[in-house]
């Protein structure tokens, strides 16, 4: 093709013009898309501040997570006469508010164990102005544990779970006798009137039990001196010869 035949098809082409509507179409479709872009392009821009400002703040929150896990573990770790005491106080006062009258008996137990390990840490580490708080604590726990299970020894008649109890009390009657020969001074008369009455209640449902079931001559002779015992008052003894007689340590529950 010669220069000529070129330029006269090039001026052909210039006369071809395209449909008005594919034009408008085409036009749209390209306005269109620079406005998405654009769009995109300031909503990025708008963004990016707080982008910057989460990466700002990331470190201060996770100080803030660092320095609340570490006070939370100091505050479990917390002794009587610490600045944290209390409020581990308020945590344990909390969870006391979902505690449910079933578990209330094992709840108030396991407070009195925790008073009493921290009266043992002070102890033995020698923090003679923690000996005070900590004594305070331990009796006013005690003094509501004890309230605790004199409802709980009025209101059941489990007999595994009031052997339970009195087994635990007598874990926490040990405990402070071991306080007490290292010179520590605990009132636990509460402590000795609640133990008590757990042994009565758990030996009267005992005999209760003797009495429904068929005994040969020397176990009915048996059940007659337990009761015996039982109407006396002795129940701790009455509960050792309920064991020897029948042999059944630790199977009240059956």
């Amino acid at each position: 093709m010669t220069e000529k035949e070129l330029i006269a098809k090039l001026q052909e082409l210039r006369q071809i013009k395209a449909p008005t509507d594919w034009v408008n179409f085409t036009k749209e479709r390209i306005f269109a898309n620079e406005t998405s872009r654009g769009e995109r392009f300031l909503s990025l821009i708008e963004f990016l501040p707080h982008l910057l400002n989460r990466r700002v703040f990331a470190p201060a929150l996770l100080g803030l997570l660092v320095v609340v896990f570490l006070s939370f573990s100091l505050m479990q770790s917390a002794l009587p006469g610490d600045l944290l005491y209390h409020l581990k106080k308020i945590t344990e006062n909390s969870r006391a508010v979902f505690v449910s009258p079933e578990e209330l008996p094992e709840f108030s137990l396991e407070l009195a164990n925790k008073r009493l390990a921290e009266l043992n840490q002070i102890v033995e580490k020698n923090q003679t102005k923690k000996l005070a708080p900590a004594i305070n604590e331990v009796q006013h726990t005690l003094a509501q544990m004890a309230q605790v299970l004199l409802t709980f020894q009025a209101t059941s008649s489990d007999v595994a779970a009031i052997d339970k109890f009195v087994k635990e009390t007598e874990s926490i009657k040990n405990e402070i006798q071991s306080l007490k020969e290292r010179g520590i001074a605990i009132d636990d008369n509460d402590l000795e009137k609640v133990s008590e009455g757990l042994k009565c209640k758990l030996l009267s449902l005992l005999v209760a039990d003797l009495e429904k079931r068929t005994l040969n001559d020397e176990q009915a002779v048996a059940a007659q001196e337990i009761k015996k015992i039982a109407d006396e008052g002795k129940c701790q003894e009455g509960l050792e010869l309920f064991l020897m007689k029948f042999n059944q340590k630790n199977n009240f529950d059956k």
